[in-house]
């Protein structure tokens, strides 16, 4: 039986996240971790992503964006987490870069700058931000499905958020990874739907 969507899609009490699709991810020419640029860049991560935030937009539903942003000396960067030195090759300084070329940010939106931790809510202001809004659920898109992604709707459910996920709207590496991460882990805490099925929603109450 097909699941409403309308009670986790009220443009008056949800919010978009766009977790950390930023610039240096999907650099083609110079990606911080190739295997996740190579699975966005093929499967158009930021083309679905885009018509998500306009569809979004025309109904008044609020768009946030959540930067990795780190400082360029390092000073106090996090040494328990394993997956900067391995995937680039050594160091990273100062994060992902901006908002990824395509999404364009507006004026109404949100873009949260993070340092620490590796998802939305650590060391972010986002859950204020939220309650302040008066949001009631969360819509998640982005990057990586096999960190950020994951986490933040693991901890947006812990913090009371309906969540949605939205299938097409998500990259992982290996993109192979990520039905079985849809199948068996986040449809047991989060609505998982397509981009059809949000903008066509939206579509319907203008």
């Amino acid at each position: 039986m097909a699941i409403d969507v309308g009670p986790y899609l009220d443009p008056a009490t949800t919010a978009v996240l766009v977790v950390e699709t930023q610039a240096r991810l999907v650099d083609p020419e110079n990606p911080r971790i190739p295997g996740l640029a190579k699975s966005a860049i093929e499967m158009d991560l930021v083309g679905h992503i885009a018509k998500v935030n306009a569809a979004a937009r025309s109904v008044g539903a609020q768009i946030i964006f959540i930067n990795n942003s780190w400082r360029n000396d390092g000073l106090g960067r996090p040494t328990n987490d394993l997956i900067r030195g391995r995937e680039s090759g050594g160091e990273w300084s100062g994060g992902l870069g901006p908002v990824a070329p395509g999404l364009d940010p507006q004026e109404k939106d949100i873009i949260i700058q993070r340092e620490l931790g590796l998802t939305s809510f650590a060391s972010s202001p986002l859950d204020n931000y939220l309650r302040n809004l008066g949001i009631k659920s969360v819509v998640i898109m982005g990057m990586s499905a096999n960190l950020a992604v994951l986490g933040t709707t693991i901890e947006a459910t812990n913090a009371g958020y309906k969540c949605a996920v939205i299938s097409d709207c998500i990259a992982g590496d290996p993109p192979e990874y990520v039905p079985y991460l849809l199948k068996y882990t986040i449809r047991n805490i989060a609505l998982v739907t397509t981009s059809d099925v949000v903008i066509d929603h939206w579509a319907s109450l203008t």
